[in-house]
């Protein structure tokens, strides 16, 4: 019970380093772009297409855009981050907060463009034909 309440505490005074670590997207699966996979899978990744544009009732056409947070924001690295920075925060009364953002900052995310072509497949999903990815500066 000590831990769990030690653990709301600290999760409540967490310092701006903190909520940034934990607002940065994880890396992205970019094997949903390959040909052949469902639509439903590559808007469950890259999320709702900004743009859609249906050539005909037998091809679609999606453009996505994106952030890779990249492996240093996987959930396997962003969690020993957060727990330092809560930890110092509290122990230093939020003055590593003047080392910790800055710090924090410079775990960038990529933002990108992606155009999804589709095609109909005979059970009437659609499938990804072709996939352009770029980065967008």
């Amino acid at each position: 019970m000590k831990t769990l309440c030690l653990l709301i505490v600290l999760a409540l005074t967490a310092g701006c380093a903190t909520r940034a670590a934990l607002r940065k997207p994880g890396p992205v699966d970019r094997s949903v772009l390959t040909q052949g996979q469902d639509r439903l899978m590559v808007i469950g990744v890259l999320g709702k297409p900004v743009f859609t544009d249906s050539k005909s009732a037998q091809t679609l056409s999606d453009v996505y855009r994106y952030e890779d947070g990249g492996v240093d924001n996987s959930g396997g690295a962003k969690a020993p981050r957060i727990v330092l920075y809560t930890m110092t925060d509290v122990a230093s009364l939020w003055i590593m907060e003047i080392f910790w953002t800055p710090l924090e900052h410079a775990f960038t995310v990529d933002t990108y463009a992606a155009t999804v072509d589709y095609a109909k497949r005979p059970d009437q999903h659609w499938a990804v034909v072709k996939a352009d990815e770029r980065e967008v500066k």
